[in-house]
């Protein structure tokens, strides 16, 4: 058992004027911060769902795949990754440490077994619905990770909760990025991005491909080493990052942050911006290489070396740890404490003046809009309206993600093209979580209360997918991205506290995890009922080819175009939120002042 506090002693000495003095001496080995730092690094990990484009097109072509195969396949995992309903239930009973560790085990399971699928260990006739299970199984295991995460930063910072939660939440958009600088430096695999586009508005450059070789041959060729990279992140940084996972004991002061602690905020989003240049221009500077595949001889190695140097900086909050802390109170002699004193928070640093008190249960947070059941929750307007916003703010992005690879090549772009959309995808999310992050609870204080700017996020979303759906030019499609990815970023550091901020913490696992399966639903709609079949029927208008690929903006147009209307209509359930919780966040912020 891991003690947040050990060596706990207790002197009572009777001074002259009889009074009694009580010296409180103990060792703390946890603080709220190393929540913070352990879930930059789970956060990176849940993030891994957005690698998919990464080498979405290398798996279809080496499993031999179609359009609708392959969108089943993405919105198998992507259910996976947002049926967190079971993860919430067992948050609740045990804690985010247990959950985020068994999250570790079963993503890396998962993705071990895609990696074998590859590899061809599997029959080939299986292979798709092996796929399908296998990503549903590793995505289920990286929102056993996430959930704890938000669970513990709203727990553990109730008056910052936004900063919080989108600070770690940052990882979460910069993955995809991070993770290609990693494989591709320490396994290799960059390739060359000068290859000539496959499509010439609707035309399909048969030309370009060996037309008589087999079409229905699976070239597994050692399988994805990507794919067996995860694998081994999950069970190593999961499992460690989870042990320093945990809600801050009542004897803790989770109060506002002072000078000290926004201080120490800001220094890791100052890490998180850091990473983010960092990632961008690494990115950019390999794609001009790759273009011409003149790549300077171990700059790959170098670059993934220096990623991982920067990704140690959230360790060293783990590491500060059993500091001596000791308070004297003087007691009268009925041996209880003067009203005016107060006992330290755990962290000087952090110069705060609140204390729960002694009845409190572990974890306790500022008081809440509701304080719901599971059940009450669901009789709510409140929660079918986060419900909504989070499938409004959700399924369009993900559908965009995991289609990014066919998108790029319908428009006519090349690897260089899809290389930059996937990094703008990264680097706008993660803008998204560090914007949003950072405002909240300032605008909060102006009236721009959370559900308003999930309103501004809905919009956005929106406008996001008519630039898609317009788009004729892959730098139409990175504009579009763009939007999108900071849309979808916001929502997610977004949704999480204005949850917390509506139904309180007795069931907040559960409720979270409920509202988080919007994303489920959205995905299954946009990516396999419209944007997967849609693709399907203008390939079959346009006739079949050697690579199973639609040309032309028709292919996607459709799919866009609905998913911006849904965006616009569901802006009314943050409407209806902002309403609704108008008078609490009023006073909210006013005892907050």
């Amino acid at each position: 058992m891991y003690h947040v506090v050990s060596d706990y002693t207790e002197t009572r000495q009777r001074e002259k004027d009889g009074t009694l003095s009580v010296e409180y001496r103990y060792n703390i080995n946890y603080d709220r911060w190393k929540s913070i730092a352990a879930g930059l690094y789970l956060e990176f990990l849940a993030g891994l769902i957005y690698a998919f484009p990464v080498y979405s097109g290398r798996l279809k072509s080496s499993m031999n795949l179609s359009q609708v195969g392959l969108s089943n396949i993405s919105t198998a995992g992507t259910i996976g990754g947002n049926f967190s309903i079971v993860a919430g239930i067992f948050l609740d009973q045990l804690g985010p440490t247990w959950t985020s560790t068994r999250g570790a085990r079963i993503a890396s399971l998962g993705f071990f077994l895609i990696y074998l699928c590859t590899a061809g260990l599997f029959p080939v006739d299986a292979v798709p619905v092996l796929l399908a299970c296998f990503y549903f199984i590793a995505y289920q295991g990286l929102t056993w990770m996430d959930m704890p995460t938000v669970a513990a930063q709203v727990t553990n910072f109730p008056h910052q909760k936004g900063l919080a939660v989108g600070l770690v939440k940052t990882q979460f958009g910069l993955a995809a990025s991070a993770i290609v600088i990693l494989s591709v430096g320490f396994f290799g695999g960059g390739g060359k991005l000068n290859e000539t586009p496959w499509c010439k508005g609707t035309e399909f450059q048969s030309q370009l491909f060996n037309t008589t070789s087999s079409e229905t041959a699976i070239e597994t060729s050692g399988g994805i080493t990507l794919l067996l990279f995860f694998s081994l992140l999950c069970i190593i940084i999961g499992s460690v990052a989870s042990h320093f996972l945990k809600y801050t004991p009542p004897t803790f002061n989770n109060g506002m942050l002072g000078k000290g602690g926004m201080r120490k905020m800001y220094l890791n989003f100052g890490f998180v911006g850091l990473v983010m240049a960092y990632c961008l221009v690494v990115s950019l500077v390999k794609i001009e290489w790759y273009k011409t595949g003149e790549i300077p001889e171990g700059a790959d190695l170098i670059f993934a070396i220096v990623q991982v140097f920067l990704y140690l900086f959230p360790f060293f909050l783990l590491l500060r740890t059993k500091r001596r802390k000791g308070q004297t109170a003087g007691v009268a002699d009925s041996g209880e404490a003067p009203e005016d004193w107060l006992p330290k928070n755990s962290d000087a640093e952090d110069l705060v003046t609140e204390v729960p008190s002694d009845n409190e249960v572990v974890g306790a947070t500022v008081s809440s809009m509701y304080d719901f059941s599971f059940k009450e929750a669901l009789l709510s307007i409140e929660f079918w309206c986060l419900f909504f916003i989070f499938f409004g703010g959700t399924g369009a992005a993900y559908m965009t993600i995991n289609q990014l690879t066919q998108i790029n090549v319908a428009l006519g772009g090349t690897a260089a093209d899809k290389a930059l959309a996937v990094v703008f995808v990264g680097l706008f999310n993660c803008l998204g979580r560090i914007v949003l992050g950072n405002i909240q609870d300032f605008t909060g204080r102006c009236g721009l209360t959370r559900p308003a700017l999930c309103v501004f996020v809905m919009f956005l979303m929106g406008t996001g997918q008519l630039i898609l759906a317009d788009a004729t030019s892959p730098q139409d499609v990175v504009v579009g991205v763009g939007f999108t990815a900071f849309a979808f970023g916001s929502t997610w550091c977004l949704i999480g506290p204005t949850t917390s901020d509506i139904v309180g913490k007795k069931a907040f696992g559960k409720i979270f995890s409920s509202v988080s399966m919007a994303a489920m639903g959205s995905t299954v709609v946009f990516n396999s009922l419209i944007a997967g079949p849609n693709y399907q029927a203008e390939l079959s208008k346009q006739g079949e080819n050697v690579k199973k690929t639609c040309c032309g903006p028709q292919c996607y147009e459709s799919a866009h175009t609905t998913a911006a209307i849904v965006s616009f209509c569901v802006a009314v359930a943050p409407m209806v939120l902002w309403y609704r919780t108008r008078t609490y966040y009023k006073n909210l912020y006013a005892a907050n002042k």
